[in-house]
């Protein structure tokens, strides 16, 4: 309902449980391990604690503006990214990199911004927070 900016019509609700039973049944039958994706909830994976201090200075800036600006959207949370990548001084793969090892235990994952949207706001700000170091 975010990026579309309104409620699902009857319709779209319809297809949107077609499709999520047809992926579901895609990733448990068919899917590779490449494209099984965890979040980490119970706690900050381990992977998290090889990140270097330039990528937890990030996580904590990161966590600062998101609680500021608050993005909704996957747009807003990528743009949020990539520009406080780059007011860190971060290249793009290992501000990206630091995203995925904080909540998916790995090094690379789907489009970050609409992986932090599809989360609910307090566990990403309190997850960042956490794989910084704060």
């Amino acid at each position: 309902m975010a990026e579309k900016g309104s409620p699902l019509t009857a319709l779209e609700t319809g297809v949107l449980a077609e499709r999520t039973a047809a992926a579901r049944a895609w990733l448990e039958s068919f899917a590779p391990e490449r494209a099984r994706l965890v979040i980490q909830r119970d706690a900050v994976p381990a992977e998290a604690g090889a990140l270097d201090d330039d990528q937890r200075s990030y996580l904590a800036a990161l966590a600062t503006a998101a609680d500021r600006e608050k993005p909704g959207s996957g747009d807003a949370w990528q743009g949020l990214i990539f520009r406080v990548a780059t007011d860190a001084g971060l290249p793009a793969g290992k501000a990206f990199a630091a995203l995925y090892a904080a909540f998916l235990g790995r090094s690379n994952g789907p489009r970050a911004g609409w992986l932090l949207a599809s989360l609910e706001p307090s566990f990403v700000l309190e997850r960042l927070r956490a794989a910084s170091g704060l």
